[in-house]
């Protein structure tokens, strides 16, 4: 029997293992050498804070967060096969809706772009090797 998950799993909702649990520690600015060492710190932090995989909700998980350069990577699954949420491009617009809202409202969101990362999200599906990358520059809320 397939399950209806059109709903708002995708919605922000403020759970905690977004990047607003990295926003204790700014990017430095001094030489590229001490930003990519200020970056890995803060990436080898988030598992020390959080235990994954870390239930979003009925059908969502956090699964891990990595970090390379500028660029901050979530990693979710969602239980679900993409077709059975609406397809790819249905999908990819209400996330990247929902988490532009989020980081352009949200103060530790907005301390990570004013810092110069890049906040992607990327969610893989159940049985289906297509994945969805939403990627968040500065730029996208005016920094």
């Amino acid at each position: 029997m397939a399950h209806n998950h059109r709903r708002s799993w995708f919605v922000f909702d403020g759970w905690a293992p977004t990047p607003c649990a990295l926003a204790y520690s700014r990017p430095g600015r001094h030489t590229s050498t001490s930003t990519i060492r200020r970056q890995e710190e803060i990436v080898r932090q988030i598992p020390a804070r959080l235990s994954f995989p870390v239930k979003v909700d009925e059908i969502t998980r956090a699964v891990g967060v990595r970090g390379k350069g500028d660029e901050i990577t979530y990693d979710y699954s969602i239980a679900a096969p993409l077709t059975n949420l609406g397809g790819r491009q249905e999908v990819q617009g209400k996330l990247e809706q929902q988490w532009l809202s989020a980081a352009c409202k949200t103060k530790n969101f907005q301390t990570l772009l004013r810092g110069g990362y890049t906040v992607k999200m990327r969610y893989s599906f159940e049985g289906s090797p297509e994945e969805i990358l939403v990627s968040i520059p500065p730029r996208s809320c005016g920094y």
